[in-house]
C-alpha cells in the first residue's frame, strides 16, 4: 500500500516535471537574425518583395516578433520599412528607428508570412552605396487559436473623365484609388468591360501606405485604343481592380467616360495644274512690271 502510494506520488512529480519542461521548450520556439543589403542610387526607391518567408510548420499557432538588432551605414538611410502581411514591424526614417518591434499575433498551422522591404535613401547618396539592417526573429506559442482580425480598410476610387478623344486614337491614362486602415494592399487582378482598354501593368501589383500618411495611395497604367470606324458620341466603360490584403478581398470598380468624335481630315494636297498657273501669272505679272518699269526709266532719261 505504501509502495503504491510513493508510486502514484512518483507519477505525479514526474508529469509536473515534464509538463514544466514542456512548457519551457516551447517558450521560444524559433530564433534567427537576418541582415538584408541595401544598395542605393540618387532617389531610387529600393523594394525588394518577399524577400523572407517564414511558414508556420508548428503543430500550434505561434506569434512572430520582429525586434531590430542593428544597421550598417543607417545615415544613408531616409526611410526603411520592414512589412509582413500587412503589419509593419521596423521602420527607420531619416537615420533614426521609430520602430524597432511589433508582434504579428497569430499564425495558424500551415501559414507563412511574406516579407517585404520598402527603402528610400537620404538625399545625399552617390550611385552604388550600400547600407543594411539586421532584424531578431522569434516565435512564441500563440495564445490565440487563430489569426486575429486586422484593421478595418476602407477603398476610395473615381470615375475617370478623359475628355474628347479621336477616332483611331491611341491614349494612356492611370485609375488612381486610395484606402485607409492597413499597410499594404496587393492589385490581384483587373478586368476591363470591352476590348478598347488594356492595362499595361502586369498583376500582382504591391502598394504600400507610410506610417505617416493616414492615406495610401496608388493608381493603375492602361492605354485606351478607339477604332476607327465608330460613331460619335459619349461612351462609358467599367474597370474593376480587386484590391487583396491579408484577410480581405473587394473589387473596386470604377467607370471611364470619353466623347469620342471624328478625326479631321488632313488638307488636301495642292494640285499641280494649279501650282503651274499660279507660277505662270506670277511670273507674267513679275514680266509686265519689269517692262513698265524699264520704260519709265527709258522717259526719264530723254534729253529736253
Amino acid at each position: 500500500m505504501q509502495f503504491s502510494k510513493c508510486l502514484i506520488w512518483g507519477i505525479v512529480i514526474c508529469s509536473f516535471v515534464a509538463g514544466a519542461l514542456f512548457i519551457a521548450s516551447i517558450k521560444s520556439v524559433m530564433a534567427d537574425t537576418w541582415t538584408d543589403s541595401l544598395t542605393f542610387y540618387p532617389y531610387v526607391t529600393v523594394i525588394k518583395e518577399n524577400v523572407h518567408t517564414l511558414t508556420n510548420t508548428f503543430t500550434f499557432p505561434v506569434k512572430i516578433i520582429i525586434t531590430y538588432v542593428s544597421a550598417e551605414n543607417i545615415s544613408r538611410i531616409k526611410l526603411y520599412q520592414l512589412h509582413g502581411n500587412g503589419t509593419l514591424f521596423v521602420q527607420i526614417q531619416n537615420g533614426i528607428v521609430d520602430k524597432q518591434t511589433d508582434t504579428y499575433d497569430s499564425l495558424a498551422v500551415g501559414d507563412f508570412l511574406s516579407f517585404t522591404i520598402y527603402a528610400k535613401p537620404s538625399d545625399t547618396i552617390v550611385d552604388n552605396e550600400t547600407a543594411s539592417v539586421t532584424v531578431k526573429i522569434e516565435a512564441e506559442p500563440s495564445e490565440e487559436p487563430s489569426p486575429p482580425g486586422r484593421p478595418d480598410v476602407t477603398y476610395y476610387i473615381s470615375s475617370v473623365n478623359l475628355g474628347t478623344i479621336y477616332t483611331g486614337e491611341h491614349k494612356e491614362f492611370v485609375v488612381p484609388f486610395s484606402w485607409t486602415g492597413i499597410s499594404q494592399v496587393i492589385i490581384t487582378n483587373v478586368a476591363v468591360e470591352g476590348t478598347w482598354i488594356q492595362c499595361i501593368q502586369t498583376t500582382p501589383l504591391t502598394f504600400y501606405r507610410e506610417v505617416s500618411e493616414v492615406n495610401g495611395t496608388g493608381q493603375v497604367s492602361f492605354i485606351i485604343d478607339v477604332p476607327n470606324d465608330i460613331s460619335e458620341g459619349e461612351y462609358s466603360h467599367q474597370i474593376s481592380l480587386t484590391a487583396t490584403t491579408e484577410t480581405t478581398s473587394a473589387n473596386l470598380g470604377c467607370s471611364i467616360n470619353f466623347v469620342v468624335v471624328s478625326k479631321p481630315e488632313p488638307p488636301q494636297p495642292i494640285s499641280p495644274f494649279i501650282v503651274v498657273m499660279v507660277s505662270i501669272v506670277l511670273a507674267c505679272s513679275g514680266t509686265a512690271l519689269f517692262a513698265a518699269l524699264f520704260r519709265r526709266n527709258r522717259h526719264n532719261r530723254s534729253p529736253v
